[in-house]
């Protein structure tokens, strides 16, 4: 069965900020969008993952409405993972982080049995060193944080995977590993990726569409 496609014809109001937003991301694709700082890449994520609610329009996969102000329709249970630039503040701070990727995956998928392994094999392919992967959040540097989050929100392969400047917080070797990963990793995913950097580089590496967003 084809996986749907995301559709978004939607505006967002945020105080005197207004973007208006119409695009489509196909699945198997890994859609880039890109703007300068406070165009608005965020807050097409926030949309999508349901943390900011639609002004007028709609927002649609495939044929679930999730946001549709002027039917009254809002659907906050989606199959959507969040990679956001408070990366460290979205893992539990009382679960260590083989604990946090683990109930990840159990969340979008209970019939899983061997959350943890998948957890583990997850976080050694971006690199996560094990004896990192047993502590709690906060014992966490900045690079181990990113991408034990980036791990959480990958692990489970929802439908539609939203990263905000995922690498931002890696040096550039660990970087560069990441990035090869990454590589990988979206050619076997037959989901949908938004991905939204300022840095044009990943852009033209990753991205097989791209939404460009003006302030």
């Amino acid at each position: 069965m084809k996986s749907p496609r995301l559709t978004i014809n939607a505006r967002v109001k945020r105080d005197d900020f207004i973007v208006d937003l119409d695009f489509a991301a196909e699945p198997g694709r890994v859609t880039g969008i890109s703007g300068d700082i406070g165009s608005g890449k965020t807050t097409v994520l926030w949309l999508v993952a349901g943390r900011l609610r639609a002004d007028a329009g709609v927002v649609e996969l495939g044929d679930q409405v999730w946001d549709e102000p002027s039917a009254g329709r809002f659907e906050p249970r989606r199959s959507t993972a969040l990679l956001s630039q408070r990366f460290q503040a979205d893992l539990a701070e009382e679960r260590t982080g083989v604990e946090n990727v683990a109930d990840a995956i159990v969340h979008h998928h209970p019939e899983v049995v061997d959350s943890e392994a998948r957890a583990r094999e997850m976080l050694d392919r971006l690199h996560v060193q094990e004896h990192v992967v047993d502590r709690l959040p906060w014992t966490f540097s900045g690079a181990e944080a990113q991408r034990v989050a980036l791990a959480k929100t990958l692990a489970p392969r929802p439908a539609v995977v939203l990263l905000d400047e995922p690498l931002g917080a890696l040096d550039k070797r660990t970087g560069a590993a990441v990035r090869t990963f990454l590589d990988d990793w979206f050619t076997g995913f037959d989901g949908i990726v938004l991905y939204a950097t300022t840095r044009a580089d990943d852009l033209e590496r990753f991205a097989d569409e791209l939404v460009m967003l003006d302030r």
